[in-house]
């Protein structure tokens, strides 16, 4: 559990996440977890340069509550494959790559599927920034679908968030009311 204090009115916020440990060294097609987060931006710069948000060339900003709002205009996905092909097993050279966001009521709402070169190593690190516009508030699932194309191999998770696209214009509207009054 992670916790902060504000200092100007006392209170406490905190937020509690599972972690799951998973051997990535053993056969077969991995997938990791699905880290989500504001946006992504790729940088060439070296990663020592720069803090914690930064992996794999990319500002990863997350969103560890998974909840996005009026200001989110993206979501970001970012998630590493492991155990692919190496170069010298590869015929087609590539990742079939699909997520899906599907509504409270299990409906498909968005989806979009690419195909992704393979780095010369066993390991990618993909991301991915996903338009929000399109949806509206509510809770979703995101499945993340991963096929090694020499393998066949496929493998895929899912992680749920939430959208509300009101909560930031209500809390400013309250600070505006207590402002005037």
């Amino acid at each position: 559990m992670t916790g902060t204090d504000d200092k100007n009115n006392g209170k406490t916020n905190s937020q509690e996440v599972d972690i799951i440990l998973t051997n990535y060294n053993s056969s077969g097609l991995q997938l990791s977890s699905i880290e989500l987060g504001e946006e992504i931006l790729e940088d060439n710069r070296r990663e020592e340069e720069y803090s914690g948000f930064f992996k794999n060339n990319r500002w990863v900003y997350p969103r560890p509550n998974k909840k996005f709002t009026a200001f989110a205009n993206v979501l970001g996905i970012y998630f590493e494959v492991y155990n692919m092909h190496t170069p010298n097993e590869r015929i087609f050279n590539s990742l079939i790559t699909q997520y899906q966001i599907k509504n409270n009521l299990g409906k498909i709402v968005l989806e979009k599927a690419f195909r992704l070169t393979k780095p010369n190593s066993e390991t990618a690190a993909i991301s991915i920034n996903c338009p929000l516009s399109k949806l509206s508030n509510g809770k979703y699932k995101m499945i993340v679908s991963v096929m090694d194309e020499d393998s066949k191999n496929q493998i895929q998770k899912e992680v749920e968030f939430c959208l509300d696209i009101g909560v930031h214009l209500r809390n400013k509207f309250k600070k505006i009311l207590a402002i005037t009054y």
